[in-house]
């Protein structure tokens, strides 16, 4: 058993839809840009009104109204569109695992946030404007997915285990699978043909020795760390300073305790306005 040999397994359960097929045909493209996204998006109708409602939310607050999709295109710009596209569609992908086996409500939740606040850690950290990062943290888990449908009494075991010895789920991973699902969740996205800076921190995410892309994985792993100590459901209202905060991650990347409190703020906020919008088409699972 291997990653690769899980995700050949899994195609037609986690499988991308044809709209972010087209995406990421336009985004590999060097000659398509924001307007060929947005008429990509013009034939989705509810991605579109997703898409107006969030270049008009508070993540983008602008002076007038954003009233057609050529003007949300070049306010969201070509990789907000992007992120808002593949978040939307996650839904749809994840929406293939059954809910006895993992609460999908939550996991998507959690998805959304590690996306966000990775987004935000990268620019705070001058890694650039975060939209790698943002889609390395929505996917960063999907390989759980890939285990539950494809290996649940193992899955199963893993977590129970885990409860009882409190010993983490990657190390029993590694021990059970000689690999993680964090590395199945690389082979699924490396399968869809997104770029290696998206899927290479995942890839790398539980290595102890970093060669490669040290500060992409260094960053994914702090968004991952924080989340985690964020109850969901008080994510909203927990004071930063009350953060479990993971001291050696915030010495590689010289941030403070302020710095960390703007990144998790600017990152509810966002979450809110992007799974407020999701929402509203309806429930994600049943």
């Amino acid at each position: 058993m291997t990653p690769d040999s899980l995700v050949n397994d899994t195609k037609q359960l986690l499988s991308l839809p044809k709209v972010l097929l087209k995406a990421n045909e336009l985004l590999n493209s060097d000659r398509s840009d924001a307007d060929d996204l947005g008429t990509l998006v013009g034939h989705d109708p509810a991605l579109a009104a997703q898409v107006l409602k969030l270049a008009n939310s508070a993540s983008y607050r602008r002076s007038r109204a954003v009233d057609n999709l050529t003007q949300a295109t070049t306010v969201l710009g070509t990789d907000g569109l992007r992120n808002l596209i593949y978040a939307s569609k996650s839904a749809e992908i994840f929406d293939g695992i059954s809910s006895e086996l993992i609460d999908m409500t939550s996991f998507f939740h959690r998805s959304i946030y590690v996306a966000a606040l990775a987004k935000r850690l990268a620019v705070i950290c001058k890694m650039g404007r975060g939209d790698d990062q943002y889609l390395s943290g929505l996917f960063n888990d999907i390989g759980k997915l890939v285990l539950y449908s494809q290996q649940p009494a193992l899955a199963e075991e893993i977590l129970r285990q885990s409860e009882v010895s409190k010993t983490p789920i990657p190390e029993l991973e590694n021990t059970k699978l000689s690999f993680t699902s964090a590395e199945v969740s690389a082979a699924l996205l490396r399968q869809w043909h997104l770029p290696e800076t998206i899927w290479g921190p995942i890839a790398r995410l539980h290595c102890r020795s970093l060669t490669t892309m040290k500060d992409e994985t260094m960053l994914l792993r702090l968004a991952i760390s924080i989340t985690d100590s964020i109850e969901p459901e008080l994510k909203n209202t927990i004071p930063p300073e009350q953060i479990a905060l993971p001291t050696d991650l915030l010495v590689y990347f010289d941030l403070d305790e302020v710095e960390i409190g703007v990144a998790v703020m600017a990152a509810n906020s966002e979450c809110d306005d992007v799974l407020a919008i999701i929402n509203q088409q309806g429930p994600m699972f049943c």
